[in-house]
């Protein structure tokens, strides 16, 4: 089989055929060294524009699914299902429109960067909390103006269990 790369889809791809969503699939169309490559990534091959076209087979029932992917001056611009839509996109892509893209990206990372910083703070704090006395995690619960726990005080109660309230945390994040 030889060496690849993964490609992220930005959005998943159904299969037509069970509707199986394709979220990540192989390529060897870039540098075959196991690398991910997502949306406005660089590839590191000497590609101005073009559209590759992926045939995929789906996990769940063998269908082939059509992938296309979108380069432009070298970036992954797109990955779509449709060929008409990937021709579509670059023939009509320019610079703001890759200024655009680049924007919505890492606005998108510096929202998960955000998300994953409160998660970390969140379990400093449990463990902090955690290790006090019931009768100290019982005065912290009562008292309103305590903001030392502000991150997790929402999420526990009188029967504290650290398991319990992190899964409450998790999935408020």
């Amino acid at each position: 089989m030889g060496m690849y790369d993964y490609l992220i889809l930005p959005e998943p791809i159904k299969c037509k055929k069970c509707g199986y969503e394709i979220k990540l699939i192989q390529t060897k169309r870039f540098a075959r060294l196991l690398k991910e490559y997502e949306l406005g990534d660089l590839t590191n091959k000497y590609i101005i524009s073009a559209i590759f076209e992926e045939h995929w087979s789906c996990d769940e029932c063998d269908e082939i699914v059509n992938i296309y992917i979108i380069i432009y001056k070298g970036i992954i611009i797109g990955i779509v299902d449709n060929k008409e839509k990937a021709v579509n996109l670059l023939d009509n892509f320019n610079i703001n429109d890759l200024i655009e893209l680049y924007y919505q990206l890492i606005f998108k990372k510096s929202k998960i960067s955000y998300r994953f910083n409160q998660l970390i703070k969140s379990i400093e704090q449990l463990i902090r909390f955690s290790k006090l006395s019931n009768a100290e995690q019982t005065k912290i619960i009562n008292d309103k103006n305590n903001y030392e726990f502000y991150l997790i005080k929402n999420y526990i109660d009188k029967k504290f269990n650290i398991i319990t309230t992190l899964t409450k945390i998790i999935n408020q994040i």
